[in-house]
């Protein structure tokens, strides 16, 4: 983890799936990303738990996210 007075990058968790949904139910966010849009809340908790589930593999290194 790493913290600054200004934010934190922490490991992905469940628990950031609601936070996340706001972004990624957001066309003007994720516009030019490659992440499509979410309809719902349980899509984004799908989402974020395969991938917590498949940052676990030490394969994958991007397993983190920014808090503000």
């Amino acid at each position: 983890m790493i913290h600054t007075k200004r934010l934190s990058l922490v490991p992905l968790q469940v628990k950031h799936a609601n936070d996340l949904y706001e972004l990624w139910s957001d066309f003007e966010v994720i516009q030019y990303t490659n992440t499509k849009i979410l309809q719902t809340k349980e899509e984004s908790q799908m989402r974020v738990t395969l991938w917590v589930e498949k940052f676990t593999d030490p394969v994958f290194s991007n397993n983190l996210v920014v808090l503000l």
